[in-house]
């Protein structure tokens, strides 16, 4: 859509000029009919707009040969000194702000009817508020078109032409979306300066403007200049006279939070309600208006800080505005390398994985590159959704092969429960010597087999005390230890018989050992043999007989290793029955606590594997 600089509507603004100039004073200085007639050089095309002070026409300028923008004052506003003369100093005040991102203007004058004009360039594009509307409304053409990237570079350079104005004394006073223009081939363009305020004293340059009587062609202090919901708190209480830059940065705050949330800064309402917003101060966190929109919160911080009811809280310039948007840009373009650097190490890490999935020889290398590559890609983009998937398949199927670092930490933890197996076992075994004066009361019958069963337990003792402290005892180690620990066992059973007491110790015997070996089948196996033999022994007559069987049917128990006097045998069975119950609990207790604490472990990790991929 083709524009050319906008018509300025007195009913857009309560702006209420206050002047009473002499018509004849404001005219002085202006090319008169005679000196150059309009009908002469501009050639009259099209309507680009039409307000109440006048119409904006393509016109075409004969003697440069080329499309110009003319705008011009109704005869009947040109003879209101007051609307002259803002419409002359609107003209002068834009001609002397030579930037790219305000239109330059090339002729002013009188019309041969009587009518004030001024030429500029013609500039073709959308203003942003023209484009807001098509966001809001999702016209795809337009949502592909404006990305916020592309808003926001448009945004930085309004602030740079601002600042541009403000340093030869120029407050802009009515900026809005409405105001700005960006171009057809990335050109932006800052419209309608006709209530800019001149400085009476502007920076002491060469290229500082002219005041043009100061205040006094434009502006009353006390009176409301600025359209309501962009103008700053100080406009909207009527000091526009005295506002400062720091105005145009309200404004510029304005229209930044409608880029970034599709809504206005101060609702639609009455224009005395939006006063008393704007005066009250308004709400500029994007969070609290319009969290579906998702605003970085750098850039929320921005608004707020732009948009302060307080003068003195605001940026104190356009220019750290500026700056403040383009510190957020350079991180966001630095997101986006980083974002295509994860994806290019995701990809290699896909093809590793696959390798890894394959059951190659390689297959631990190619896993390896897998992790190294998956966590190079969420180092730079946390959020990489790929990643986050391919890291979750890598760490739930583990390989099938343990590699040698795995390896090697697994056959630690198998030696650390086998040190820990030899210091439990200790009490076991300490058991045995400390039931002997017990055994001593029953009566001993058979000394050899007794001190042989305290010899074979010493040894087991001493055994599982060089076991605790050896750094890594090997499976070996655990074999033999088993056999004598199995061997001082048979050797009790002349004592009850091989059916009473013995299969009960042999049980707890079996039971420690397996808990901490890895190939538990020929420990049972041997287990099994001993049990066997120890049955076999009385039967093939190695042995004497345990049992006798009498012809009304009850079992007698034949002594053989001790006697059996009535209260140590009492006390014997009753200390052989607790620690038939009592030591496989403790044993099983144990490993219990043990499997426990692996699977609170693994709970926790998949819990922070979780959150890691969610």
């Amino acid at each position: 859509m083709a524009r050319g600089m906008d018509e300025t509507d007195p009913g857009s603004a309560p702006t209420l000029p206050g002047s009473s100039s002499d018509l004849g004073a404001v005219r002085v200085g202006l090319p008169s009919p005679s000196e150059h007639e309009l009908g002469e050089r501009y050639e009259k095309r099209s309507l680009l707009g039409e307000g109440g002070m006048g119409q904006v026409h393509v016109f075409r300028d004969g003697v440069i040969g080329r499309e110009v923008a003319l705008k011009s004052m109704r005869v009947s506003r040109t003879e209101q000194p007051e609307a002259l003369a803002r419409f002359l100093r609107e003209a002068r005040v834009q001609g002397q702000l030579e930037h790219p991102a305000i239109v330059p203007v090339y002729d002013l004058g009188i019309g041969p009817d009587g009518e004030a004009y001024f030429t500029m360039k013609k500039i073709r594009g959308r203003t942003i508020e023209e484009i807001l509307v098509e966001l809001r409304e999702g016209a795809p053409d337009s949502t592909q078109r404006y990305s916020q990237r592309k808003l926001l570079s448009a945004f930085s350079s309004v602030c740079l032409a601002i600042d541009f104005a403000h340093a030869r004394g120029v407050v802009h006073r009515d900026l809005k979306p409405q105001n700005v223009m960006l171009g057809d081939f990335g050109e932006v363009y800052v419209l309608d300066w006709g209530l800019a305020k001149v400085a009476e004293a502007a920076d002491a340059q060469s290229d500082s403007i002219d005041p043009m009587d100061g205040e006094s062609s434009g502006t009353v202090h006390g009176h409301i200049l600025g359209t309501p919901g962009y103008m700053a708190p100080e406009q909207a209480r009527g000091a526009g006279a005295t506002a400062d830059g720091r105005a145009d940065v309200f404004a510029l705050g304005a229209i930044l939070f409608e880029l970034l949330t599709w809504q206005p800064l101060v609702p639609r309402g009455t224009t005395v309600r939006m006063l008393h917003d704007t005066i009250v101060g308004p709400d500029a966190r994007a969070i609290a208006r319009a969290p579906e929109r998702n605003v970085p919160p750098e850039l929320e911080a921005v608004c707020v800080r732009a948009c302060a009811a307080d003068p003195a809280d605001r940026f104190a310039t356009a220019r750290e505005l500026h700056e403040a948007i383009e510190r957020f840009q350079d991180g966001d373009r630095d997101l986006e390398r980083r974002r295509a650097l994860a994806s290019t190490h995701a990809e290699a890490a896909a093809t590793a994985a696959e390798r890894a999935f394959s059951g190659t020889p390689e297959a631990l290398e190619r896993r390896k590159e897998a992790l190294r590559e998956v966590g190079r890609a969420l180092a730079l983009d946390p959020g990489h959704s790929e990643a986050r998937r391919l890291l979750l398949r890598l760490l739930v199927e583990p390989p099938t092969v343990a590699p040698p670092e795995a390896r090697a930490e697994i056959e630690a933890t198998e030696a650390e429960s086998r040190r820990v197996g030899a210091r439990e076992g200790l009490l076991g075994y300490l058991l045995v010597p400390a039931a002997f004066p017990i055994v001593a009361w029953m009566g001993i019958r058979n000394l050899g087999l007794v001190i042989a069963t305290l010899v074979l337990c010493f040894v087991c003792v001493a055994l599982s005390v060089v076991m605790s402290r050896t750094q890594r005892p090997t499976e070996r180690f655990v074999f033999v230890v088993f056999i004598l620990s199995s061997a001082m066992v048979a050797l009790m059973a002349p004592q009850f018989g091989p059916f009473l007491g013995m299969p009960n110790a042999l049980g707890i015997v079996t039971v420690v050992f397996c808990a901490h070996a890895k190939r538990r089948g020929p420990l049972l196996v041997l287990a099994s043999v001993v049990l066997a033999v120890a049955w076999l022994l009385p039967l093939t007559g190695v042995l004497p007989p345990s049992y006798a069987f009498t012809e009304e049917g009850p079992l007698a128990i034949l002594p053989v290793a001790t006697s059996f006097a009535p209260i140590p045998t009492t006390i014997h069975l009753v200390v052989i029955s607790l620690a038939t119950v009592l030591i496989p609990g403790f044993l099983i207790g144990r490993v219990h606590d043990g499997l426990a604490a692996a699977r609170e472990h693994v709970s926790l990790q998949a819990w922070q594997l979780r959150q890691l991929v969610s």
